[in-house]
């Protein structure tokens, strides 16, 4: 799936100024395209240096089972060596549906850096 999406990044038919976020629906991928800033750079692991470090299912069970809760946790990072990024992670939160199927719910960590010193090409995309 990467060497597709990175080889097409760069083709005529993706603009530079989108990003893609991907996210599971079921089985399938579902692709979002988004519009976004020009000085900003959005770290995904479609770039050099960007990795999956965790994955981790965290289940909290109380007496009343009203507040137990299971979370699964994949954790972004970059492994680099570049001093502006070397604490950068993103935790993306998964929750069961009624059908025990992940969804996602929302993002920890930071999602983006913003300003003159960063755009789309900070980091070099993966081929």
């Amino acid at each position: 799936m990467c060497e597709w999406l990175c080889e097409n990044f760069h083709s005529t038919r993706i603009r530079p100024w989108a990003i893609f976020y991907l996210f599971p629906a079921g089985v399938a991928l579902h692709i979002t395209i988004r519009l976004i800033n020009k000085n900003i750079l959005y770290p995904t692991v479609f770039h050099e240096e960007i990795k999956i470090t965790k994955a981790v299912v965290d289940k909290s069970t109380f007496d009343n089972e009203f507040f137990n809760e299971t979370t699964l946790k994949i954790k972004e990072e970059y492994v680099g060596d570049d001093e502006k990024l070397q604490s950068w992670n993103r935790d993306y939160i998964f929750k069961p549906n009624e059908n025990d199927e992940w969804e996602f719910s929302g993002f920890s960590g930071t999602l983006n850096f913003s300003g003159e010193d960063y755009n789309l090409n900070y980091l070099e995309l993966k081929r």
